[in-house]
């Protein structure tokens, strides 16, 4: 039997790019014979991130509608339409070249052309939505295509199909090989006392920054543990700032995520639907900050679906600053409250999501007609 082959379609963030490298990879796994292509957006950053995960990438013509107005924005929109059918086109030669069994998207404008085509060519066809709001394509082809996978139920809200499955969102396999032992003796921390996580990114999030640069010395005071990731920008003066506080590391860039979150006790973070997958499939109590710069504020609505089963506590952007230590200590210091968000997170946690989504793509190429 000739090996099947996948086309993974995504791009614009690593919400979006690192679930359908996690997914592909677990293809692999179960089908070491699989073909493996993605397809992604010109200029855009899953045409460093996806080769550097070993995987082969093209690329088509296909940028974001700029939703707010000015001059700048007015301009490239007008050209829109002209980019988008360049794309079309252009991913419309690589189906037929490649010629795929399935034909998966993740989200974000990038996988817009690609999916489209591939509806269009009969080549059988899933989409996986992230968030707890959907994104444009996700709202314009749940409707075409085979099978609409959701990682949150929240998204059901939004979107008016009553055929999909429930499957989680995909979380790199690492993640659940922590060790909290090996954490702690990285960091040089005690076992007694609790391990406050912040993270902002590679970049930083300047808000969080300043959130915890307000808080860090109470925190220390109170027996608490820092990591703090603050990003390369901000990484030389917060490290200069606080260099005499002991329990406290700064870091530009964490690369031991898995042993890093063993061993945190509470983590605060954005609350991107990737971040807001780990700290659920980790059962990780969290105090989620979404940010206010994103597309139709789809943090929120992804904090807001942990929130909402007491999952893990949300601080608006404009009042962290003011509310850290406080939200911290009030979590760490109230075993009941501590308590019932890892009951909430463990009744939400889907661990496997990444095997169950490769499975049903899988499923979808062995019942593929081979004629495109």
């Amino acid at each position: 039997m000739p090996s099947k082959r996948f086309i993974l379609t995504t791009g614009g963030t690593g919400g979006h790019i690192f679930p359908a490298i996690a997914v592909a990879r677990e293809i692999q796994q179960l089908m070491p014979d699989a073909e493996i292509l993605f397809v992604g957006a010109k200029g855009g950053m899953e045409n460093t991130m996806v080769p550097d995960a070993g995987f082969k990438i093209l690329s088509v013509t296909v940028s974001g509608f700029a939703r707010r107005l000015t001059l700048k924005n007015l301009i490239r929109n007008l050209s829109f339409p002209l980019r988008y059918l360049q794309g079309l086109w252009e991913a419309s030669r690589i189906l037929r070249i490649y010629q795929p069994d399935v034909v998966i998207g993740f989200g974000g404008y990038a996988s817009a052309p690609a999916l489209r085509m591939a509806v269009s060519l009969n080549v059988p066809t899933a989409l996986h939505e992230s968030n707890a709001y959907p994104g444009i394509v996700t709202r314009l082809m749940s409707s075409k295509v085979k099978e609409v996978l959701i990682g949150n139920e929240a998204v059901l809200h939004y979107l008016k199909i009553t055929r999909y499955r429930f499957t989680g969102n995909p979380i790199r396999s690492t993640l659940l090989t922590g060790d909290k032992a090996a954490g702690l003796l990285a960091y040089g921390f005690e076992s007694s006392k609790p391990v406050v996580f912040l993270t902002g990114g590679s970049l930083g999030a300047l808000s969080l920054n300043e959130a915890m640069a307000a808080s860090v010395e109470s925190l220390v005071a109170a027996n608490c543990q820092v990591i703090w990731q603050c990003g390369s920008r901000y990484a030389e003066r917060y490290q200069k700032a606080f260099a005499h506080l002991k329990g406290l590391v700064v870091a530009p860039f964490i690369s031991n995520m898995a042993d890093t979150y063993a061993c945190a006790d509470v983590v605060i973070s954005r609350a991107g639907a990737m971040t807001v997958s780990e700290i659920t499939a980790l059962r990780k109590p969290a105090i989620l900050v979404p940010s206010p710069n994103v597309a139709e504020d789809h943090q929120t609505r992804n904090a807001e679906s942990l929130t909402r089963k007491g999952a893990a506590i949300l601080v608006k952007d404009a009042e962290v600053r003011d509310a850290l230590s406080g939200e911290i200590l009030r979590l760490l210091n109230n075993k009941e409250l501590y308590q019932t968000v890892q009951s909430a997170l463990e009744a939400m946690s889907v661990p496997n999501a990444t095997q169950e989504i490769a499975r049903v793509v899988i499923a979808l190429a062995e019942r593929r007609n081979p004629n495109v």
